[in-house]
């Protein structure tokens, strides 16, 4: 169950990542 937690928290990380990247290239 914590192992789904995890993945799910890396999952967040790398869609603020992607996001964050994305406002840097506009």
């Amino acid at each position: 169950m914590s192992v789904t937690i995890e993945r799910d928290e890396m999952l967040e990380k790398n869609l603020e990542n992607r996001d964050s990247l994305v406002e840097d290239l506009k």
